[in-house]
Parts: C-alpha cells; sequence; structure tokens
C-alpha cells in the first residue's frame, strides 16, 4: 500500500525552508558553512522540536556514524572523488574539510529524524544487540586507518572511490534492508523522494558558489549540471541512495 504521510503541513515546511535555504544562500552569495546551517540545521532543529523523543537515539547514530563518514571524506580527497576549496579549517593532513564534518553530522541526524518522525513514528525501544558489531566495525576500521595513515597514507588510495563507497555502503545495506523489512518498501521511496528534490537544490546551490567541485577523473561518466561537472555517482548514490541507506544502517543496527 502506497504511503502517505499524515504531517502535510509539516512536510510542507521542510520544502519552503529548502527552497528558502537556496534562495538566501543565492541572494547573500553564503559560504559553504552558513549554507550547511541553514539547509540542514533548521529543519534538523525543527524535527527536533516536533519529535523529541527520537533526539537522543538519532544523536546516538550520528556521532557513531560520523568516524565512517571521516574516513571516507579522506579517502574521496585521496581519489579527488570531490574537494572542497577554501575551507576555514582542514583536519588529517588537510584531507578533509571542517565544514563536511558538519555537513554528514547534520545530513545524518536530519535523515534519521525524518525517517522517525513522518516514515516510522514509534517510539525506539532498546539498543538491540547488532550496535555492539557496528561499534566494533567502526573501531576496528579507523585503528586500521590511523595505522595505515601514520605509516604510509597512500596506501590508503582506492581508485573508482565514488563508486566503491557507493555500491558498499549504499546498495548492499538498501538490499539487506529491503529484504528483512519488504513492508517498508513505500516508506522508504517516500523519503528517498524527498532527499532526492531536497539533495538536488542543495546541490545546485553549491556547485554554483563554488563550495565543492568534482576534480577527479575516476567515475563512472560525468554529465553536465547547470554548467558545472556532475559525476554520475552523485546522482546514482548522493541524491538517490545515500539518505535511504542511512535508514537502512539505522534500522539494521539501531533498532
Amino acid at each position: 500500500m502506497l504511503f502517505i504521510p499524515r504531517k502535510k503541513y509539516e512536510l510542507l515546511f521542510l520544502v519552503l525552508a529548502a527552497l528558502f535555504a537556496a534562495s538566501l544562500s543565492e541572494a547573500l552569495n553564503l559560504k559553504f558553512l552558513p549554507t550547511i546551517l541553514l539547509f540542514f540545521a533548521v529543519p534538523a532543529i525543527f524535527l527536533s522540536l516536533r519529535g523529541r523523543a527520537y533526539i537522543a537515539r538519532s544523536l546516538a547514530f550520528t556521532l557513531t556514524m560520523l568516524v565512517p563518514l571521516t574516513i571516507f571524506d579522506y579517502l574521496a580527497y585521496l581519489d579527488y572523488s570531490w574537494f572542497v576549496p577554501g575551507s576555514m579549517w582542514r583536519i588529517l593532513r588537510g584531507g578533509v574539510a571542517i565544514e563536511t564534518l558538519v555537513l554528514n553530522a547534520l545530513w545524518v541526524y536530519l535523515v534519521v529524524m525524518f525517517w522517525k518522525y513522518f516514515c516510522e513514528p514509534s517510539l525506539p525501544g532498546k539498543f538491540t544487540e547488532a550496535v555492539k558489531y557496528l561499534l566494533l566495525f567502526i573501531v576496528a576500521g579507523a585503528a586500521g586507518f590511523i595505522l595505515i595513515f601514520s605509516m604510509n597514507r597512500l596506501l590508503l588510495y582506492v581508485p573508482y572511490f565514488y563508486l566503491a563507497l557507493g555500491l558498499v555502503f549504499g546498495v548492499v545495506p538498501l538490499i539487506v534492508f529491503l529484504l528483512l523489512y519488504p513492508k517498508l518498501v513505500w516508506r522508504l521511496l517516500f523519503l528517498a523522494g524527498y532527499f532526492w528534490v531536497f539533495l538536488v537544490i542543495h546541490e545546485w546551490v553549491g556547485l554554483r558558489h563554488g563550495q565543492w567541485f568534482f576534480g577527479g577523473s575516476h567515475y563512472l561518466g560525468v554529465v553536465s549540471f547547470f554548467g558545472r561537472r556532475l559525476p554520475l555517482e552523485e546522482i546514482l548514490f548522493w541524491w538517490g541512495t545515500s539518505s535511504p541507506a542511512t535508514v537502512a544502517w539505522y534500522k539494521l543496527f539501531m533498532e
């Protein structure tokens, strides 16, 4: 059965907030960080006020995922999958812009809060045993990353990293999720549709104002997006699967 959300006015507010963020960013020629706050922090705060029961679990998941997402950003830097110029501060020897940490945290939090508030508004129960395996996986991965980074960071180079990232951490968990929760497919498609539009609008603003760019050569293909270079991976994985895949990771390990 097709999923139709009941909270239509709240959803309308989020759509209008994204359009307002784009208009204000365009009018004031805002830099990357204030643009991130307009696009992501405003709806995140709104959903937090409307769905306070979901804040703690969403924050816990956000903090957990921030570690692997930071590693992914560095690996993307090595392959030049995407790059943020003019950052106010960089970590990991200049490989990761601090603005992307803010974006990653707010994006994950917003996705989970959107899912819980609109798509699955049940109160979260106790943490499952699976969360232990997620934490062990992240700790082991972070330890391995730090070790290799300290020895020879070039060993971390992965050609076609964006493609590998999208398939392994996007498509695979989505398939597992749909096999385990087939009844949630319409809810997931609803979330995917909203964030597709949301991220396209944000992409337009970001590329137009040079907040990031795609300078690498290891892509499935490249298209022109309002005169800017855009890899197919950005369309397939960032616009398409990243947000529903985040829900998949959340459902598989946090509930």
